[in-house]
């Protein structure tokens, strides 16, 4: 731990990727920040959305015995997974190399039981597995910098990730949020409700919602 991260962020280490472009690790406050261009993707304000979001889950005493995460990040979500569901079977499904390796140097993902790494196109991903494939809960967590992907908000993608969700499965779907285009966030919301019978807001943070669908 570096002392002067408490006054302001220190740099670790700095990549570059095909998809997601310059990625930083930095140390602020004697924790571990992924940035890519200025916005926070592990660490600082993630680590506690995803606690909260999942502690909140496991209240509803719903069982996951089979989770997909698509969208890796540095792990933040896997860990509180491995936290509150510990005999869940993870898939996890990522693009970028750079950024799977990372969460494994520098955020103990190789640490997290029961997961499954896999590196491919999330979104082309899901079009090809079998619907034979039932998860009890999918996490989406696909960002390029502040935005989702825009084929993650597609129809065809919302169809997707229903046609693989077991009968009492769940969508956490963490979707970037900017106010000054907030008609594009409630067209989001309109998207996912001609597509799930149920869509709730479970976590506001400024720069993203949390939706629940199923």
């Amino acid at each position: 731990m570096n002392i002067f991260s408490y006054l302001f962020p220190i740099n670790i280490k700095t990549y570059f990727s095909k998809y997601n472009g310059r990625i930083e690790i930095k140390e602020y406050f004697g924790k571990k920040i992924i940035y890519v261009g200025d916005a926070q993707q592990t660490g600082g304000t993630i680590t506690p959305m995803w606690g909260k979001v999942i502690g909140d889950y496991r209240r509803t005493k719903r069982k996951i015995r089979r989770c997909l995460v698509l969208g890796i990040g540095g792990g933040d979500v896997f860990k509180k997974i491995s936290d509150y569901y510990p005999e869940a079977e993870v898939t996890a499904v990522d693009i970028d190399k750079v950024m799977v390796d990372t969460a494994y140097e520098f955020f103990s993902l190789g640490k997290v039981k029961n997961i499954q790494t896999i590196i491919s196109d999330a979104i082309g991903w899901i079009s090809n597995v079998s619907v034979r494939h039932q998860y009890d809960l999918i996490i989406v967590d696909l960002f390029i910098g502040k935005d989702n992907p825009k084929k993650s908000r597609h129809k065809e993608f919302l169809l997707n990730l229903r046609r693989n969700l077991s009968v009492t499965g769940r969508v956490l779907y963490n979707c970037h949020y900017h106010k000054d285009r907030d008609k594009e966030y409630a067209n989001f919301v309109l998207s996912c409700q001609k597509i799930f019978s149920s869509v709730d807001e479970v976590f506001i943070y400024p720069y993203n919602r949390i939706l629940s669908l199923r």
